[in-house]
């Protein structure tokens, strides 16, 4: 694993594509979704991705995964073959030095067996490069608001 190359995932509700090839996350969750009970089914949950490396060393290969626990759920196969030099050459311009690679997954409907983790990760030419998670679990008396 390279500790210049980073994921980031935003997890959320819904990814609403906007006008002006703008995009809004909707419901979004920080560290922790609690569900009223276990087992249940969620309608959609969605994974707003961003892989970066270094401008001056482009991706070989991308492959972005998503787990449940230990169960792959989902898995996208980034085209960095197709990408023009100019994207990096425009990062190390931009003054940043970094380029990101934005994926979008959705999880619909996800079912929800046992408390788990949900976690994102992507392989390189370099090797696994972990990202965030979300941890699902049920609801508990303590998590009830004081009326």
């Amino acid at each position: 694993m390279d500790g210049n190359r980073l994921v980031t995932a935003q997890f959320c509700d819904d990814i609403r594509h906007e006008v002006g090839n703008k995009y809004s996350l909707m419901g979004c969750y920080g560290n922790e979704m609690i569900v009223d009970k276990i087992p249940s089914v969620l309608p959609k949950l969605c994974a707003h991705i961003r892989v970066f490396t270094p401008a001056g060393r482009p991706f070989e290969n991308l492959v972005i995964r998503a787990y449940m626990n230990d169960d792959l759920i989902a898995e996208i196969e980034m085209p960095v073959t197709d990408v023009s030099a100019d994207i990096y050459r425009q990062g190390t311009a931009s003054g940043l030095g970094r380029v990101a690679f934005l994926a979008m997954m959705a999880f619909s409907p996800l079912a929800i067996t046992e408390p788990c983790k949900i976690r994102i990760e992507a392989e390189t030419e370099d090797g696994i490069v972990r990202g965030s998670y979300i941890d699902i679990r049920e609801r508990i008396q303590e998590d009830l608001p004081v009326a």
